[in-house]
């Protein structure tokens, strides 16, 4: 299942997008109720996600495929890997940092390339076969960067999307667990 709108957690992206499917949030912190999956992909061709079950077990995802787009294909497989990692019936929310991966998605933009149509349908069919609930939000990459400089991840929500965003640059096949106690 699908929610027909979705969360940013910067003020300016919810102003330049107006409309009622973009609802402005303030960063959250990781709840008990849901799964948390946050997703990121480089123009390398990397892709990462960092799926957390609240007080079980945190899961990191990386993996490499060569792609023809590599602005947005490593950015929504960021997130394919994430979601065929869940169970069915999973309630999750998958935090962000391209606007368009929810936006697409849900349907709010229009998708005039190809490729955004196969990958934006790959997701869908995900969601659909593993009867997930399924919440974007969306979390501006970087945030606090200053120019040159790597990410300050000084909140437990930005945390986990530097760690997502640094799977992809870390040139290395990962799939690890780590319990929670």
């Amino acid at each position: 299942m699908l929610k027909n709108y979705m969360e940013s957690t910067d003020q300016s992206t919810v102003k330049n997008y107006p409309g009622p499917w973009l609802k402005h949030r303030e960063s959250r912190s990781i709840s008990d109720d849901v799964v948390w999956l946050f997703s990121d992909g480089s123009s390398t061709g990397w892709f990462g996600a960092v799926i957390i079950h609240p007080g079980k077990s945190i899961r990191r995802l990386s993996k490499y495929e060569e792609s023809p787009n590599r602005n947005i294909n490593p950015e929504f497989n960021g997130a394919i890997l994430g979601l065929e990692a869940l169970e069915p019936g999973t309630k999750v929310n998958i935090v962000h940092d391209l606007l368009g991966l929810g936006a697409w998605v849900i349907g709010e933009w229009r998708m005039t390339k190809p490729a955004v149509k196969a990958k934006t349908d790959q997701i869908r069919k995900i969601i659909k076969e593993k009867n997930l609930d399924v919440h974007f939000i969306h979390h501006a990459g970087h945030q606090n960067k200053k120019r040159g400089e790597r990410p300050i991840c000084n909140s437990e929500f930005t945390k986990y999307n530097c760690e997502a965003d640094k799977l992809c640059g870390s040139a290395e096949v990962r799939d690890t667990v780590e319990a929670l106690c």
